[in-house]
């Protein structure tokens, strides 16, 4: 077994990037098992003409913008519901639909940076004065002092033996740890177990979102260093007995267990990748001019994507408005299309801060996280999106699940089945309701959908396509069929997720009402050519800024 207690003393030269894109394009690079027709491919479509769908998605926005502005905007509440927004510091009234735990954590930013500079000066000052066990011991209980303060004692009380059972559940087996973190995950989720497990740990209703939030994923980071204490013991036989493994393990588990920086916004990294930044961290104390000006530049980008959001919620309240949504009431397309798009633009800006502020301290600490998700924008297949959005969430997931299952390396079924058991964890983890299960069945379908429709085209009809139309042209009918495949499915699955009857909705606003004057058919049309624009605007954007992802791919 690697020897824990020298890790300080392996010491790498640590290489940052200016470019918020370099992790996560290094980390799909290094990772992902590329399958064709996911990455664009050249010749790229003129630059004027990209220009052109650039110009054209941005108008079509500004119109149905303003438009929706016109009719909502101005005064919030002469048609939406007061009761259903809520307070802001711009405006008496702003969008109320954002989730809880996520608008909680970005109103209350100063206290997160609070929370995050107490862990820095405790990390910096523990690392350079104590032995590195301490350190470890010193960080985790800051941590788990915050979750005392954030909900209660017996909460942090339960999160340290749920700890302690996985670490020791790890010396005889990994599928014991999946066992005991998927009961704890089924107990959460189960309405009345749930209400008395939250009753015996005296979490109240406020709490509760927060405590679900980090146990989620804690239990997820629990899995990690499951799977890597058994890989390491799997190796040297158990020779070194379990009283030994706990010792020589205990401290190290426990600091990434409770690693302050990303104990409230998810498992953004996997436990080898995080003992991978400890050797580069080792001893190092002092903070460089480079790494300052970064962490310097990623709050100024934080604080202006703060006060754009909190305009948007004042301005534009489109999640409100699509909470209000029912099959029986007329729909104007235009204003459906657009708070279908802003909501999530919205629902980004919020992760942006999620995960910026934990990510942007951490740098100071020497841990470089993902800071957030890609701009979902850009996104135009969900094979890219579950990569590109929560990042750790994905890492987790294949180092973890999907790969042990032989997922890309054993044929179609089993790679089927290791997708199908990955979503199934999802499901759970996102809470195991009837719209959550549909909402995983359906991203489960829908990738088997765009890996099927990629190896049928690129090991058969591609050839026959290229008889007919040049390389631009077959660039632009695949646009067109990404387009409508991508508007279909993000509308039902969005309406899912929400807990709105999607197959009544949607459906609807897919094949136009009849006789309605809320329904022009310009407005489809228009709505399909802006989806597009956005998918070749994305496909050209990976390809310019992702050059190595692209390049591997087609290798």
């Amino acid at each position: 077994m690697q020897d824990r207690e020298s890790i300080e003393a392996e010491v790498t030269e640590q290489s940052e990037s200016k470019c918020p894109m370099y992790d996560s394009t290094t980390k799909t690079k290094q990772q992902q098992n590329p399958i064709h027709g996911f990455v664009s491919d050249d010749p790229q479509l003129p630059k004027r003409e990209i220009a052109f769908y650039l110009v054209a998605l941005v108008s079509i926005i500004a119109y149905a913008g303003h438009g929706f502005y016109l009719t909502y905007g101005i005064n919030l509440h002469e048609n939406l519901p007061a009761e259903l927004l809520k307070p802001g510091w711009m405006r008496d009234f702003k969008d109320g639909s954002a989730d809880a735990l996520l608008e909680k954590s970005t109103e209350n930013w100063k206290n997160l940076l609070v929370a995050l500079a107490g862990f820095l000066l405790v990390s910096k000052a523990s690392l350079a004065t104590a032995p590195i066990e301490l350190h470890y011991l010193v960080c985790s209980a800051y941590a788990l002092m915050l979750v005392f303060l954030a909900v209660s004692f017996e909460a942090v009380l339960w999160l340290i033996v749920a700890y302690f059972v996985t670490l020791c559940l790890a010396y005889w087996s990994f599928l014991a740890v999946w066992i005991f973190v998927g009961s704890l995950l089924y107990v959460m989720n189960s309405h009345g177990a749930a209400t008395l497990f939250l009753d015996y740990l005296n979490i109240d209703g406020d709490s509760g979102p927060t405590f679900a939030a980090l146990y989620g994923y804690a239990l997820c980071r629990f899995i990690s260093l499951g799977h890597a204490m058994q890989q390491e013991l799997s190796g040297e036989l158990k020779t070194a007995g379990f009283w030994r493994y706990l010792r020589s393990n205990l401290f190290l588990t426990l600091h990434y267990s409770f690693y302050m920086p990303y104990l409230w916004c998810g498992p953004i990294l996997t436990y080898d990748d995080f003992c991978k930044q400890l050797k580069v961290r080792a001893r190092n104390i002092a903070v460089d001019g480079r790494t300052a000006s970064l962490v310097a530049w990623r709050a100024c980008r934080l604080v202006f994507w703060y006060c754009i959001l909190e305009i948007i919620y004042h301005n534009l309240p489109v999640g409100t408005y699509l909470d209000l949504l029912s099959p029986d009431d007329a729909i104007v397309y235009k204003h459906l299309a657009f708070a279908m798009f802003f909501h999530g633009q919205i629902f980004m800006l919020l992760y942006v801060q999620y995960y910026g502020w934990p990510a942007a301290l951490a740098l100071l600490d020497g841990i470089q996280l993902f800071h957030w998700p890609d701009c979902i924008s850009w996104v135009y297949s969900y094979s890219i999106m579950w990569r590109v959005f929560d990042r750790g969430l994905f890492a987790m997931m294949r180092s973890h699940l999907y790969i042990p299952l032989g997922g890309s390396r054993h044929g179609p079924v089993r790679q089927m089945l290791a997708i199908m058991a990955t979503f199934a964890f999802i499901s759970l983890f996102h809470g195991d309701s009837t719209n959550v299960r549909a909402w995983a069945a359906l991203n489960f379908c829908q990738l088997l959908i765009e890996r099927c429709a990629a190896f049928v085209y690129y090991s058969h009809a591609r050839s026959i396509v290229k008889r007919y139309l040049s390389p631009q042209n077959e660039k632009r009918l695949i646009g067109y069929i990404i387009a409508w495949n991508m508007m279909a499915s993000c509308g039902i699955i969005f309406f899912f997720l929400s807990g709105m009857n999607g197959f009544i909705i949607f459906p609807e606003f897919l094949l136009l009402r009849s006789n309605s004057r809320h329904t022009p058919a310009w407005h489809m049309l228009t709505m399909q050519f802006a989806a597009y624009c956005a998918v070749q605007i994305g496909r050209y954007y990976e390809a310019k800024l992702k050059p190595s992802l692209c390049k591997h791919v087609k290798e």
